[in-house]
C-alpha cells in the first residue's frame, strides 16, 4: 500500500524522485527534520553521506516543498 501511495504522489508530484518522496514524508511526520533525522529513520540513507542529505533537504527547499529553517549549524527544514 505505502508503493502505491508513492507511486500516486509520485504522478501528483510531478518528477520527484523517490528518495525526495521519503524525505518528504518524513518531514510531513515529523515537523521539523535535520540530515541526522533522516539518517536515522530512513534505512535507504544509512550509508549516505550527511552532505549529499543536506543536498536533497535543499533541493526540497528549492522546489518549493519546504522552508529552511535558520540554525546554527546544519540545514533543518519543515513542510510548507
Amino acid at each position: 500500500m505505502r508503493h502505491f501511495a508513492y507511486i500516486v504522489t509520485k504522478c501528483q508530484e510531478g518528477m520527484l524522485n523517490s528518495q525526495l518522496l521519503k524525505i518528504l514524508e518524513l518531514a510531513q511526520k515529523k515537523g521539523e527534520i535535520t540530515a541526522s533525522m533522516v539518517r536515522d529513520y530512513i534505512r535507504e540513507f544509512k550509508t549516505v553521506p550527511i552532505t549529499e542529505i543536506n543536498e536533497l533537504l535543499l533541493s526540497l527547499v528549492e522546489l518549493g516543498k519546504a522552508q529552511q529553517i535558520p540554525t546554527k549549524k546544519g540545514i533543518r527544514i519543515k513542510v510548507m
